[in-house]
């Protein structure tokens, strides 16, 4: 899922889920109603992974982050 944050930072998610919609806007401005993010190993991604991107999808209007780690072999949905 391509994603634009602000007018200076675009990122990919790893899975973005997009429901059907009339008419809906050109892709990175179209914000997915579910974004996974699968937990990259090391500390930074961590945080990253967890805390930054998690608030940022909040601020989007993403209505479920769902966070897979495989390293803890956990799956967390944090819903709006």
């Amino acid at each position: 899922a391509w994603i634009r944050v602000d007018d200076g930072t675009d990122r990919i998610g790893d899975i973005g889920v997009y429901l059907r919609s009339e008419s809906p806007p050109d892709i990175p401005d179209r914000i997915p109603e579910i974004l996974f993010e699968i937990v990259s190993p090391g500390k930074v991604s961590h945080q990253r992974d967890y805390v930054s991107k998690r608030e940022e999808d909040r601020a989007l209007g993403i209505r479920e982050y769902v966070i897979v780690d495989r390293f803890a072999r956990t799956m967390r949905v944090h819903a709006r």
